[in-house]
């Protein structure tokens, strides 16, 4: 059996910020293997019998039966209910600054078998999948710092960055998730900014202080843009090279069918797709809407570099010339 789980590159962010593509991208490049959403596993294997990507059951699905069969080899019988209690007490959003800060960690009570169980599924999916690099898309900051704390592995972050009002536009729309034959949940404008704020913040924290990480932060709207040169760029922040014109062009990409959970409906496209920045907040999103959530995100939407005025459409047309493949 595999002795390590080898690289963990951790896509963090804010939801509907492009994870989902992202990591499927980077998932059709050879020693990479891009799972999803892990921190959703546990819950859509054992408690909601999700769909995994390649359109199965998780529980009927061959890849991820591989992969729990070598977690059971490796720390026995799983007890789904004790997994996904311990689960959510320690990776919960609201614990993140006890991870940050070094003298209140031992508030935190990380059961060793769960931690175990951690280190057991990175190892299991590097060694079932034959990875050098796992991509994990689970976005939440907590959790990327749970993990940070319990695996025993290069673990390196992209912190993944999107205009607060193409996240706020997409979180008000109306989507079928095939996963789960049913309707994703919607947020209100000011949870979807201050959510914004607050995860961005969090994640940044990661790359400061004695356990920082490698960081390397990424604007979806330059990848949509620019995607081989941003692509290339993520490459060297992990120590690899890759030729990433088979997978990726200007204003295309090619994807395959894999084995994530969790992500947005995109994760069931295949084949040739074109790839653009989605935009239709520009014209969608009211003025009092866009006011709004340009007040709550202000300092971050600046220090992101983004423009406060609302873009023209000649400027909307021009960065966005093909039909859309939307981020969330």
């Amino acid at each position: 059996m595999r002795s390590g789980p080898g690289k963990i590159l951790y896509i963090a962010g804010a939801g509907r910020s492009g994870s989902t593509l992202l990591s499927r991208i980077l998932g059709q490049l050879e020693g990479f293997v891009s799972p999803g959403e892990l921190y959703f596993l546990w819950q859509e294997r054992f408690a909601e019998e999700r769909k995994c990507e390649c359109g199965e059951r998780l529980e009927r699905c061959t890849f991820w039966t591989d992969v729990l069969g070598e977690i059971g080899r490796r720390v026995g019988p799983i007890d789904p209910p004790e997994v996904l209690k311990r689960h959510q007490e320690v990776a919960r959003t609201r614990h993140a600054p006890l991870w940050l800060l070094p003298g209140l960690r031992r508030l935190l009570s990380l059961d060793p078998a769960y931690a175990e169980l951690l280190r057991a599924l990175y190892e299991s999916l590097a060694s079932v999948a034959r990875a050098d690099v796992i991509v994990d898309a689970s976005k939440m900051p907590s959790y990327g710092l749970v993990l940070r704390e319990v695996l025993q592995a290069d673990f390196r972050v992209v912190h993944l960055v999107r205009d607060p009002r193409a996240v706020a536009h997409s979180w008000r729309r109306k989507r079928y998730n095939p996963a789960t034959d049913a309707q994703f949940g919607r947020i209100p404008l000011k949870k979807s900014a201050l959510l914004w704020d607050v995860w961005n913040v969090m994640v940044e924290r990661t790359s400061s202080g004695p356990s920082a990480v490698p960081y390397l932060r990424v604007r979806y709207e330059d990848f949509t843009s620019r995607p081989v040169e941003t692509l290339r760029q993520i490459l060297a922040f992990v120590d690899e090279d890759r030729d990433v014109e088979t997978v990726l062009g200007d204003g295309w990409v090619r994807l395959d069918g894999a084995h994530s959970v969790g992500g947005n409906p995109n994760r069931f496209r295949n084949g040739l797709i074109p790839l653009r920045a989605d935009q239709d907040w520009v014209a969608a999103l009211g003025t009092w809407p866009l006011l709004t959530v340009s007040a709550l995100t202000l300092p971050l939407l600046v220090r992101y570099g983004y423009s406060i005025r609302r873009p023209s459409r000649s400027e909307t047309e021009l960065s966005n010339p093909r039909p859309a493949n939307r981020a969330g």
